[in-house]
C-alpha cells in the first residue's frame, strides 16, 4: 500500500526560515532559462505574459497553519501567500485580517497517465468589511504532480482574468527543448504548442519555475488590488523588500466552502474556471516520462 505523502516526506522536510524579505529553503535546481533572455527582441505574442520581476516594497505573509485540518498532498503543498501592502501601517485596534484557504485533492488523466492534482481556493475576509458588496473575487491555483511526485504545472484560476496563467517546471521545459528544439516566435517556451500563442487561447505559459528538492507549494504574490502577480518556487527568493506582518490562514477542505452561502459560485474543480485535460494537452507538449 502506498504511504501517505506526508509520512513519506515530512521527516525530511526542512524548517522554514524567514530572514528579511528572503524565504530560505534548500536551493532549487536552478539553471539559466533555455529559451533566451527576457528582453529577447522577437515579435510580440498574442498573449504577452505579465511582468514577473515586480517586487513589493511591503507585504503581508500568510502561512499555512501549524496543524492543518486537511491531510495528504493538500496539507503538504499548501502555498505561502505574499499580499502587497500599500499605505501607512494600520492603527492600533484595527481588526485583524482573516484568510481562509480551501483545498481539494483529486486525480486527472492527462499526458498519458493518471496524476494527482490539488486545488487551493481563497477569498480574503477583512473583519472591517464583512458587509461589503460585492465580495472580493475568488482566487485559486491548481498544482499538478508528475511521475516523481514533484509539481510540474501550476495554473491560476480563470476567475479574475479570462485567460489562465500556466507555470511549468524547469525540468519539463528543458526536456521539451531537447525533444523539439528551442521555441520559434511567437512561442516563448519550448513546452508551448502553437495553440498556446493564439489570441483566443484559454491559457498561456507565463513563466518557468525552478525545481525544488522535494514536494512543496509555491509562493503566490498578490497585488494590493487582489491580482495574482506571480508564482515562484518556495526555494526561490521572494519578491518583497519587507514584511509588514505574518499571519496564519485557515486551511479547510473545499467541502466546507461549498456548504456556505456565497453570493457568487465557488470556482470548484470541473467548473469553467479551470482547464480541462483536453485543453492542457492541446496547449502543452507532453513527454512520456513526465
Amino acid at each position: 500500500m502506498r504511504r501517505s505523502p506526508l509520512r513519506k516526506i515530512a521527516p525530511a522536510f526542512p524548517a522554514l526560515l524567514l530572514t528579511g524579505a528572503v524565504l530560505l529553503l534548500p536551493a532549487c535546481r536552478s539553471h539559466p532559462t533555455v529559451t533566451g533572455p527576457a528582453n529577447d527582441p522577437r515579435p510580440p505574442r498574442a498573449n504577452p505574459a505579465p511582468p514577473t520581476n515586480d517586487r513589493f516594497a511591503r507585504a503581508r505573509l500568510w502561512k499555512p497553519p501549524d496543524a492543518p485540518t486537511t491531510q495528504g498532498w493538500s496539507g503538504l503543498l499548501a502555498p505561502l501567500i505574499l499580499e502587497e501592502v500599500i499605505g501607512t501601517e494600520p492603527a492600533p485596534g484595527t481588526p485583524t485580517p482573516h484568510l481562509r484557504m480551501f483545498a481539494h485533492e483529486e486525480s486527472i488523466f492527462v499526458g498519458g497517465r493518471l496524476r494527482p492534482q490539488i486545488f487551493y481556493l481563497w477569498r480574503q475576509e477583512e473583519a472591517s468589511t464583512s458587509g461589503r458588496h460585492p465580495p472580493p473575487p475568488w482566487q485559486g491555483i491548481r498544482i499538478l504532480l508528475g511521475s516523481r511526485d514533484l509539481p510540474i504545472l501550476w495554473e491560476t484560476a480563470g476567475t479574475v482574468v479570462p485567460r489562465r496563467h500556466l507555470y511549468v517546471a524547469r525540468h519539463w521545459e528543458e526536456a521539451a527543448a531537447r525533444r523539439w528544439g528551442p521555441p520559434a516566435p511567437p512561442r516563448r517556451f519550448a513546452v508551448e504548442t502553437p495553440a498556446a500563442t493564439q489570441p483566443h487561447a484559454p491559457a498561456f505559459v507565463t513563466d518557468i519555475f525552478d525545481d525544488a528538492p522535494m514536494p512543496m507549494g509555491p509562493i503566490v504574490h498578490i497585488t494590493a488590488e487582489g491580482r495574482i502577480a506571480s508564482l515562484i518556487c518556495r526555494c526561490s527568493p521572494a519578491r518583497v523588500q519587507r514584511l509588514s506582518s505574518q499571519l496564519p490562514y485557515e486551511l479547510q477542505p473545499l467541502s466546507a466552502a461549498l456548504t456556505m452561502n456565497h453570493l457568487d459560485p465557488v470556482p470548484a474543480p470541473g467548473s469553467a474556471a479551470w482547464l480541462t485535460a483536453a485543453q492542457l494537452e492541446t496547449l502543452l507538449h507532453w513527454l512520456p516520462d513526465l
